[in-house]
């Protein structure tokens, strides 16, 4: 029965181990698709990112055009508004100049004769005088004309450098127009761009974290792996123990090992037939740190195998085995009081009446324990309390 439960836990151990290294392998493809995932979200940002500095060499260019084509058109403007004053300037000395050059030939009219150019062949000395005084006057009129005809060229002249000035200013700010809708739309295209970085960046945070969930996982099924491993190795341990234990029971059955011991009369008599104590009962420095400073029975020192024996004849309480106590025996003696016997290798009795000095088991070191040894306790129930000292009882 037992080896079959041994087998049986086996098999249970043996089924969470593989369980553990599936789970382990799917973990590790998780990761895989996690660290997938990570590399694409980086390649897209390293993209966007070269795209954002394009875009970003694109704008500083075109605010440089914008900057350079603002000069021009202060230049432009400056140039433009020079020009409208000297138009009007010159507008000014041409109006002025009409105006003298009106009120002189009134003037030379006025003094005259109205039969001027009779009276001045009359007066004239001779043909050749005559002709002179009239080239004169012809002359003195026709210069003035000129004069307002070039100040007229002039303006015209003028006029025509103010439109095409005018013309070129309104296309630079046609340009300067372009410009700035040009720079505001590469800027938004960067602000989007930004913003997909962002996203990006939450992004990889966040796959980030599942992949470090996904690690933390692999490593709590890698610790359980492991421990499902040390939990095998115990029930192979403790297959190789119930082994001995048959072994044990037939060499007691073909008298290898004493079914009992000469009883003595009265009292509690010696678990083993030679008592070394290792540990007393009472205060002590925890041994493995599991086991606490209180020690609530007699350690004796042993071999593995030695027959342990019922040091009263009584009734046995329980048998089996404890995480901390191994393999144990626990014997009612009719009086109040119980005997406890841990730490076996092998139980010889399981139930029913038992006599003193018969032998219920053989020394070993299963449970927490720290070397082959029999822990020796005596106490007033069967439920692991009311230990009392054993030493005095035995003598030791």
């Amino acid at each position: 029965m037992k080896r079959h439960l041994l087998l049986t836990s086996a098999l249970v151990f043996g089924f969470v181990l593989t369980s553990s290294t599936t789970y382990a392998e799917s973990i590790d493809q998780s990761i895989q698709n996690q660290n997938q995932k990570i590399q694409d979200i980086e390649q897209n940002q390293k993209q966007l990112s070269q795209e954002v500095a394009q875009l970003t060499a694109d704008i500083k260019q075109y605010q440089t055009q914008y900057e350079q084509t603002l000069t021009q058109k202060n230049k432009k403007e400056i140039e433009v508004n020079e020009l409208n004053q000297k138009s009007i300037d010159l507008a000014d000395k041409i109006a002025k100049r009409s105006d003298k050059i009106r009120e002189l030939a009134r003037s030379t009219q006025m003094n005259q004769k109205s039969d001027s150019v009779l009276t001045a062949l009359l007066e004239a000395e001779s043909i050749g005088d005559f002709l002179s005084k009239s080239y004169s006057m012809y002359t003195f009129v026709q210069a003035n004309q000129n004069l307002l005809d070039q100040q007229v060229a002039d303006k015209n002249e003028l006029e025509k450098v103010k439109t095409q000035a005018t013309a070129a200013l309104e296309k630079i700010n046609e340009q300067i127009t372009t410009l700035q809708k040009t720079n505001e739309k590469l800027t938004k295209a960067k602000l989007s761009l930004e913003v997909k970085q962002n996203e990006l960046n939450a992004s990889l945070a966040q796959e980030q974290a599942k992949k470090d969930q996904y690690i933390k996982q692999k490593e709590a099924a890698e610790k359980a792996q492991q421990e499902a491993l040390a939990k095998l190795k115990a029930q192979q341990a403790a297959q190789a123990a119930a082994q001995k234990q048959a072994q044990a029971n037939q060499a007691v059955t073909s008298g290898n090992i004493p079914a009992s011991r000469p009883a003595t009369s009265g009292g509690w008599n010696p678990p083993l037939s030679s008592l070394v104590v290792t540990s007393r009962f009472g205060y002590r420095e925890d041994p493995n740190g599991y086991s606490g400073n209180r020690h609530d029975g007699i350690d004796f020192a042993g071999s593995y195998g030695t027959p342990v024996y019922a040091s009263r004849s009584g009734n046995v309480a329980s048998s089996g085995y404890d995480p901390s106590a191994g393999n144990y025996v626990i014997i009612n003696h009719g009086d109040g009081y119980y005997s406890y016997y841990l730490h076996l290798s092998s139980i010889l009795v399981s139930s029913g009446n038992v006599s003193a000095g018969q032998t219920i088991g053989l020394m070993g070191t299963t449970g927490n324990s720290t070397g082959v040894h029999l822990h020796f306790g005596i106490a007033t129930t069967p439920n692991w309390r009311g230990f009392i000292d054993p030493g005095p009882i035995l003598g030791v």
